[in-house]
């Protein structure tokens, strides 16, 4: 089964006052407000980006919108869920299998613009985070041929007791390579989003 976006649990809190008026936020909030795969690109030469080098493949960027909304009472944040599902060929994944990437590998230079983002808490405001991903095949021997093809769910979940218009948002895109005898069948690969 693929993963599913499933909101985190849902606000305790009505936003409105027994008075009529509009009662404090109690924490910072975080919600998601969009989420786009964009910026697809084919390489076939080594590129670096993202924070890592691939001899060949697709580079995209998974553009993240959020909203904060004011609160001195803590933060309740977003949360980020990478899923891939690879039928070989995988970094440390199980071969038809979902993984969830950032869980597995929380520490890659992929996570950066994620793991280094500054909240805008307590003040509240907006915030756009752009992850860029490079999935290729790598250097493969000169007689190596194959095909791979990886599918992904990227999520992200709105803070717990936020109540946000959106609990979660998900993009999701599927990549096929073909390489035959160390190179790239151009005509045979393809990124498309879902």
């Amino acid at each position: 089964m693929p993963p599913k976006c499933k909101s985190n649990p849902p606000s305790g809190r009505s936003g409105a006052s027994s008075s009529g008026g509009t009662a404090p936020c109690p924490k910072c909030c975080c919600c998601v407000t969009q989420v786009a795969i964009q910026n697809v690109q084919m390489f076939t030469s080594p590129v670096f980006r993202g924070g890592g080098w691939a001899a060949n493949g697709h580079s995209f960027d998974f553009v993240i919108n959020m909203t904060f909304a004011a609160g001195s009472a803590g933060t309740s944040d977003c949360t980020l869920e990478w899923w891939e599902k690879v039928d070989g060929l995988g970094i440390g994944q199980t071969a038809n299998t979902w993984t969830e990437m950032f869980k597995f590998a929380s520490t890659s230079p992929t996570f950066n613009p994620w793991n280094n983002r500054v909240v805008p808490c307590p003040g509240g405001g907006n915030l756009t985070v752009t992850i860029v991903d490079i999935p290729g095949l790598g250097s493969q021997s000169p007689s190596f041929s194959g095909d791979r093809t990886l599918e992904f769910r990227l999520m992200i979940k709105s803070g717990g007791g936020c109540g946000c218009a959106h609990g979660c948002l998900m993009a999701k895109a599927k990549q096929v390579l073909t390489m035959v005898n160390g190179a790239l069948v151009l005509a045979k690969c393809s990124f498309k989003i879902l």
